[in-house]
């Protein structure tokens, strides 16, 4: 019983390490080369994996329901430098399942594709989120950032 407890109470009281989430940092955008520079920590086998990703704009899509245009090329994007960006979804929602909350979710199943799906705020609408599109010009594990 005693071993049940004492585990039950270090976590309670937050003595615990908790696991690091995975997580994107934006650290720099050259404006000269149109490059974004970001650094993705996840946890891999129960070890953490630190990678440099060295993205480059493809396109920015807004919601569905907004009135501006697809943006196409190196300049369409923006994320801000020094954001990090939690993934909140494994992927953006499909219509049937879409319940309206904000979410971040970020693809990279399709490599060199880098995709930011992103809804800042809760809606009653399908489809209302914007994306950002990448190509991942360079992927390379670090063991510091």
């Amino acid at each position: 019983m005693r071993k049940l407890i004492i585990p039950a109470i270090a976590a309670l009281c937050g003595c615990t390490k908790v696991p690091e989430l995975d997580r994107y940092e934006v650290v720099s955008y050259n404006a000269g080369t149109a490059e974004w520079v970001m650094i993705h920590r996840a946890m891999v086998d129960g070890k953490t994996r630190v990678q440099r990703l060295t993205l480059e704009c493809v396109c920015s899509v807004p919601s569905f329901w907004d009135d501006r245009q697809t943006r196409y090329g190196p300049n369409a994007c923006h994320l801000e430098v020094g954001r990090t960006m939690v993934p909140t979804r494994t992927s953006r929602p499909v219509a049937p399942n879409d319940d309206g909350k904000p979410f971040l979710a970020i693809t990279t199943d399709n490599f060199p594709q880098f995709i930011v799906s992103e809804r800042s705020k809760s809606t009653e609408k399908v489809h209302d989120w914007s994306e950002q599109h990448f190509s991942i010009l360079k992927s390379e594990v670090v063991d510091h950032p």
